[in-house]
């Protein structure tokens, strides 16, 4: 199955349980090939890899896991794993508003440059930020 190939049938685009995520750290434990994940689950290969790596992530920002172990349980690399807090994102923010600098020069300029996942956590930081203030 090629990166760019459909899957089987239609998981694309649908939300995982938790039983499916379970199912999908069990076969990078048992070092199965993404191709063959991505069929078992109905999805294309990219979908897990972004998957795997917004598991990493969150790993890693929320339960403060190693990378050694982050690597283990997702097969992710460390310099794949995002390593910038939400934190740090809102004090980015927050000094750019102190400047009268527009949320949307942000996005543009600063969110382009970053990955898909880091993107996301992001954004969600930004939207609970702008509800917070």
């Amino acid at each position: 199955m090629s990166i760019y190939s459909r899957p089987p049938s239609g998981n694309v685009g649908k939300g995982w349980k938790e039983d499916e995520i379970t199912q999908l750290l069990k076969e990078i434990k048992e070092k199965k090939l993404i191709e063959e994940i991505a069929a078992l689950h109905k999805r294309n290969p990219q979908c897990i890899k972004t998957k795997l790596k917004s598991l990493a992530s969150k790993y890693y920002l929320s339960d403060n896991k190693p990378f050694d172990e982050i690597h283990e349980l997702t097969g992710v690399k460390k310099e794949d794993i995002i390593v910038k807090p939400p934190a740090k994102i809102k004090e980015e923010v927050k000094e750019m508003e102190d400047k009268e600098e527009s949320l949307s020069a942000y996005s543009t300029c600063k969110l382009a440059a970053i990955p898909v996942v880091e993107m996301i956590i992001a954004c969600a930081v930004l939207v609970r930020f702008k509800l917070n203030t």
